[in-house]
């Protein structure tokens, strides 16, 4: 299955705004929506959106029933997601896949969106942004406003201006090559410990020869560890054709005197020959970039210089 690419986002355009996972503050979603309006577009509030129950944004019925709509609703342009949190995974099996693929669209959001857009590879072949969402501290509804470099960014995979784009931190650092090597594959994952779960079941993508990139926020050391182990036992360390580690926040190496984040990776891929490149900047951070998962990428990763080009189409 190719990978397929949604339709550039259009000036003014309507966005749908739905809440999948977990519930996000008044305030956020009213500071993110003004940005958005500010910004030209017309954002909708996806009627179930506001709404919390338990540890999620409303009942699973009207969190499925706001994504169903606002994929089906031809007025809506584009989906985007106000947070993460939890509950995509919840959704999963009931959605309408057949609905889904006869409505094509934009679709933005990370962390527990992860869950989504990985199935979305999987059932689908859909391309769909990692990138920043509107009602997260970290994006939109950031009191700051948004870091220009990530808008800058995500818009460059939003309207894109070339048939190859590589990926590049905002912040202008380069990546960093933990182990050299070449690939070439669909750039899946996201959030680790998201798409870990999604192991074992029929919505993880096609892992072979794929290009993995990982990130994370406030995870221990064995947390991460465990993770990793459970994407080695499950043979998804040996499919891959490359890794990507993204940033990991907060991550809690002092109190369990664990090793670093890159210490903790190296072990694990141990003596195999898989490209990793770290420092991507992508995650739960102010300023990140926008990945494109799904799409198909090259890799290149040589001495102490990496780049990743990916295909638009």
């Amino acid at each position: 299955m190719s990978p397929l690419w949604p339709h550039a986002l259009p000036d003014g355009a309507t966005i749908g705004l739905v809440s999948p996972a977990s519930a996000s503050a008044p305030e956020s979603i009213e500071r993110g929506i003004a940005a958005l309006v500010s910004r030209g577009f017309q954002p909708i509030v996806m009627p179930h959106a506001r709404e919390q129950w338990w540890f999620v944004a409303g009942e699973d019925d009207g969190r499925l029933a706001d994504l169903h709509q606002a994929f089906a609703d031809p007025s809506i342009d584009a989906i985007w997601c106000l947070r993460g949190g939890y509950g995509c995974i919840r959704l999963l099996s009931r959605l309408d896949w057949d609905l889904l693929a006869a409505n094509p669209k934009p679709f933005i959001g990370y962390s527990d969106i992860t869950t989504l857009q990985n199935a979305f590879i999987q059932r689908l072949g859909w391309v769909s942004f990692s990138g920043p969402m509107v009602a997260s501290g970290h994006g939109y509804a950031r009191a700051e406003g948004i870091d220009g470099g990530s808008e800058r960014d995500l818009f460059r995979w939003l309207r894109p201006t070339a048939d190859r784009q590589p990926l590049v931190n905002p912040d202008g650092t380069p990546f960093r090559v933990l182990q050299p090597g070449t690939a070439s594959g669909l750039l899946i994952g996201g959030n680790l410990a998201l798409f870990t779960a999604l192991v074992g079941t029929p919505y993880l993508p096609d892992t072979r020869g794929a290009i993995l990139a990982i990130e994370d926020v406030g995870e221990h050391p064995y947390n991460v560890d465990r993770m990793l182990c459970q994407l080695e036992l499950s043979g998804v360390l040996d499919q891959i054709g490359a890794l990507l580690i993204g940033d990991f926040a907060g991550y809690l190496n002092d109190e369990h005197r664990g090793p670093d984040l890159e210490t903790v990776v190296r072990q694990r891929v141990g003596s195999r020959r898989l490209p990793v490149v770290s420092n991507v900047v992508f995650g739960h951070t102010d300023c990140r970039q926008t990945l494109p998962l799904g799409a198909w990428a090259d890799l290149k990763a040589d001495g102490e210089q990496a780049e990743v080009i990916v295909h638009l189409g």
